[in-house]
């Protein structure tokens, strides 16, 4: 079984208490691995682009046709680099995403913005897999995705990998409905979560 990693806090037991959802459980972060991971390596990455295109493009020991074609290739990596900064920033400024169940719905709450309340039966749920490569020293990391529909339309997606709070997030949906899961690929499902993830800053949810 998994562990509860987070606490209550007083916003959820607010809008709990208001919607009546029963006594407490748990409550657990989500997306916490995946959003940490983004501001501090993109700025790393801008750091490295630009001091590396001002000593290639301050130097003459490469001929003018290999600095034009480095430079263009700088840009591009220096545009990734500016997204993922940008993205973390955003996460960072949002602050955590935590789920908080009880006995007849959960609260879904970001520490720096948003809290909703939500019965477990007003809410559509799908659950999705994927996997993760993993770097030159470790395994791939299978993940379990959870998107939440709630009745305005609302969509929340999730993740967590089979060694955080993945059982809690299936056990979440199964309460909300979800069927099987169902096999993304990791395009598909990095997409989902970058273009779904609830309430981050600088986007309309």
């Amino acid at each position: 079984m998994f562990s509860s990693t987070s606490a209550l806090t007083d916003r959820a037991t607010e809008v709990a208490r208001a919607e009546a959802l029963g006594e407490w459980s748990d409550s657990f972060a989500v997306n916490s691995r995946r959003e940490s991971a983004l501001l501090v390596p993109g700025l790393l990455l801008v750091v490295i682009c630009v001091v590396g295109g001002y000593f290639l493009l301050g130097t003459d020991a490469v001929p003018l046709a290999g600095r034009i074609v480095f430079a263009l290739m700088g840009l591009a990596f220096f545009g990734i680099a500016c997204a993922m900064a940008w993205a973390g920033l955003l996460y960072a400024l949002s602050g955590r995403c935590l789920l908080h169940r009880f006995v007849r719905g959960f609260v879904l709450e970001r520490t720096r913005g948003a809290v909703r309340a939500a019965r477990y039966e007003a809410v559509a749920a799908q659950l999705f897999t994927y996997t993760e490569p993993g770097d030159s020293t470790g395994s791939p990391v299978d993940h379990v995705v959870l998107r939440l529909t709630f009745g305005d339309g609302t969509v929340a997606a999730m993740a967590e990998p089979h060694y955080g709070s993945a059982e809690a997030l299936v056990e979440l949906g199964e309460r909300c409905g979800a069927g099987e899961p169902t096999t993304l690929s990791q395009l598909d499902a990095r997409y989902m979560l970058q273009v779904e993830s609830w309430q981050v800053r600088g986007r309309t949810d």
